[in-house]
C-alpha cells in the first residue's frame, strides 16, 4: 500500500513539472508573438525604408504582410477607435484626442472631419520635405505615417514595378529588386461605419482643412493618389522615422530664416532650444533641421 501511495504522489509531482513547463512554454511564445508584432526591419522601396506589415490595433504591427489590420481615422491616436467593430458615435470631437475609443461619425456639420476645428497636424508637426512625427502618430518607436510625398515615390513607375496579386499589390523596387506588399485591407466610411474592400492607405499630408491624401485601389482596379475624409478608416503602412525623405538633413537655406520653435523626437513642442540630446529646429521659410547635441 505504501508503494502504490508513493507512487502516486511522484506522478503528480511530475504532472505538475510538466504543466509548469507547458506555461512557461506558452509565455514564451506570447512574448516571442508581441517581440515580431512590434518590431519591423522594412524595406527600402525607390529610397524609402517602408514597414513590411501593417499597423494593428494599438499601434502594433500585424503578424503577417498579409494581414488587413486596423482602419484609423485620420489624425487619430491608437486609443481603439481603429478596431473594425469599434463602436461608433457622431459626436464630433473638439480635441486632439477623444476620451473613448469609439470611431466618430462625421457629417456635414464638421466638414467630413472627426475633429473641429481641423488640425492639420496631428500626424506631421513638420514639413512634407521634412516631416516631424507628430504625438498623434500611432506608429511604434522608430516609424512614422509615411507623406503624401513618400507615398509617391512608392507609385513612380518608372523606378518601381506595380503589380496587382494576392488581393493586393506587390512594389518592385527595379534597381534592387525589393519588394513591398500591400493588401487591399478595406476601408471605413465615415458616414455610416461600415467597411468595404478596397485597399486605401493614409498618408500624413492634409489637404485643405478637412480633407487629407491617401492611396486607394480596388483588388483589380489601379493605383490612385487623392484627397478624402479624416473621419474615414483606413490603413496605415509606417516608414522609417529616419533615413527617408526627412530630418535627417537641413532641407533648404536656414542662414536667413527665423527659428520658430524646437521639437523632440515625438513632435512636441519645446519651450527652450535643449542643451544637450537630439531635437528639431523649424523655421520660418517651412525648413527643418535635425540636431544632436
Amino acid at each position: 500500500m505504501y508503494k502504490i501511495l508513493n507512487f502516486m504522489i511522484k506522478v503528480r509531482q511530475n504532472l505538475r513539472k510538466v504543466a509548469t513547463i507547458a506555461l512557461c512554454l506558452a509565455g514564451s511564445a506570447t512574448m516571442f508573438a508581441q517581440n515580431t508584432a512590434t518590431e519591423d526591419e522594412g524595406v527600402v522601396i525607390n529610397g524609402v525604408k517602408w514597414a513590411t506589415r501593417n499597423l494593428d490595433v494599438g499601434g502594433t504591427f500585424v503578424e503577417n504582410p498579409e494581414d488587413y489590420g486596423a482602419l484609423f481615422q485620420w489624425g487619430r491616436k491608437a486609443d481603439g477607435h481603429e478596431s473594425r467593430t469599434s463602436a461608433i458615435t457622431n459626436v464630433v470631437s473638439t480635441t486632439d484626442t477623444p476620451n473613448h475609443d469609439n470611431f466618430i461619425i462625421a457629417g456635414s456639420v464638421s466638414g467630413s472631419d472627426w475633429r473641429s476645428p481641423h488640425n492639420n497636424a496631428l500626424w506631421n508637426v513638420g514639413t512634407e520635405t521634412a516631416p516631424v512625427k507628430a504625438a498623434n502618430d500611432p506608429s511604434p518607436s522608430g516609424w512614422r505615417v509615411p507623406t503624401d510625398t513618400e507615398m509617391r515615390k512608392l507609385l513612380d513607375k518608372s523606378k518601381v514595378d506595380i503589380m496587382s496579386d494576392k488581393g493586393g499589390y506587390v512594389f518592385t523596387d527595379k534597381a534592387t529588386g525589393a519588394s513591398l506588399f500591400l493588401p487591399a485591407a478595406g476601408n471605413r466610411f465615415c458616414s455610416s461605419g461600415n467597411l468595404s474592400n478596397r485597399g486605401e492607405y493614409w498618408s500624413s499630408s492634409s489637404y485643405g482643412s478637412s480633407e487629407s491624401y491617401y492611396v486607394y485601389f480596388a483588388v483589380t482596379g489601379p493605383l490612385m493618389n487623392s484627397q478624402g475624409s479624416r473621419a474615414d478608416g483606413r490603413s496605415v503602412r509606417p516608414v522609417a522615422e529616419s533615413g527617408n525623405v526627412g530630418i535627417n538633413t537641413i532641407s533648404g537655406d536656414t542662414e536667413n530664416a527665423i527659428v520658430i520653435g524646437y521639437f523632440d523626437i515625438l513632435g512636441r513642442k519645446l519651450p527652450e532650444e535643449p542643451k544637450q540630446g537630439f531635437y528639431i529646429i523649424r523655421y520660418s521659410n517651412g525648413t527643418s533641421e535635425k540636431v544632436v547635441k
